[in-house]
């Protein structure tokens, strides 16, 4: 997306993390929690629960940045943030 929005850019972040799992635990976009810097959407995410691997979680939502490149033209960084620390700012 040559033109990227934040409003684009969340739908697309939020469609491919529909069906990622950590174990048990989804992961959401943190509302209002995204910034473009130097042409990078950084974009905060949460498990709905503190997964027991964060390299686990760490090597999905690279999986994820990758596929948003590759099929979106999207450079996405998902930034995880401590589920504990989120509270009820969840979209």
């Amino acid at each position: 997306m040559k033109f990227a929005t934040k409003n684009s850019v969340l739908r697309a972040v939020r469609d491919k993390l529909k069906d990622v799992k950590v174990g048990k635990a989804t992961v959401r976009v943190v509302d209002g929690e995204i910034e473009k810097r130097n042409g990078c959407w950084y974009v905060a995410v949460t498990p709905s629960a503190q997964p027991r691997s964060n390299y686990k979680l760490n090597g999905i939502l690279a999986d994820v940045e990758l596929d948003l490149l590759e099929k979106h033209d999207l450079n996405v960084w998902l930034v995880p943030i401590n589920p504990e620390q989120v509270g009820d700012a969840i979209s």
